[in-house]
Formats: C-alpha cells, structure tokens, sequence
C-alpha cells in the first residue's frame, strides 16, 4: 500500500524520530494553521488519543500511564495540542463534580476557561455542575 504513494511523500523528523508526511502536505506542517480552539476537554475514549505516537500528545512518558490506562481512562486536557493533564466526572445527587489534574510544568489555561468548559460538559450530559476540583 505504501508503495502507491511513496512518490507522494517525504521524509521528517519528529521528536528525533523518521516520519513521513505526504508532500502535499509541507506548507501546512511546517507552518500550521492557529488552532480554532487552545483548549479542549477529551473524553477518556476520544478517537484524538487513539494516535499510535503518543509522544506527540504528551512528551513526558512518565505521565503516560495516567492517560492511557487497560480499563477505564481518564478524560485528557488538551492545551495548544499538548496533554496538559486529566479529568473524570462522577453523578452525585446534587448533580455532576469534576476533579481536574494538570501537571505542574506546563503552561496553565485560564481557569475560567477550565470552569467554562466543565459547565458546557455538565450541561451536554443534562446535569447540573455542582463543583470543580482543580
């Protein structure tokens, strides 16, 4: 399958490993397009973490194994493309709590926007946010 497209890619260097890119493509790699949205809550399942190069998402292979777990994974927190950290929710009675993880050494969201994006979960699962552990 490669094959049919090898003249159609070229070689790159990715956190000192070899990928390749289809050459179409160069522009729109070296110079990205500014993101639509810097941050970004992602479901424990989220197709997004399904990437084969995980190093990518999270440099830090330390942290991995707080992500990327056999059973039930956590939520990521998404910032400017890098996971910066993780989420989970539980159903109380008085409505949904969120608890938020972001490592220390990366560049911090603005909290607000955090609480925002915590109340737009809560609200799509039809319940009422009734607090957030950052």
């Amino acid at each position: 399958m490669w094959k049919t497209v090898s003249e159609e890619t070229e070689p790159v260097t990715v956190l000192g490993k070899k990928a390749w890119i289809l050459s179409a493509d160069r522009d729109r790699f070296l110079s990205p397009e500014p993101l639509q949205r810097e941050l970004l809550l992602l479901g424990g399942h989220d197709p997004f973490l399904d990437q084969r190069d995980r190093l990518i998402l999270q440099p830090d292979k330390a942290l991995h194994p707080q992500i990327w777990k056999t059973v039930t994974n956590p939520g990521a927190i998404l910032y400017r493309g890098e996971i910066i950290g993780i989420w989970t929710s539980k159903k109380k009675s008085g409505g949904m709590e969120i608890n938020m993880t972001i490592w220390n050494g990366t560049g911090l969201p603005d909290r607000q926007k955090l609480l925002a994006l915590a109340e737009a979960y809560a609200a799509f699962r039809g319940q009422k946010l009734s607090g957030v552990t950052l």
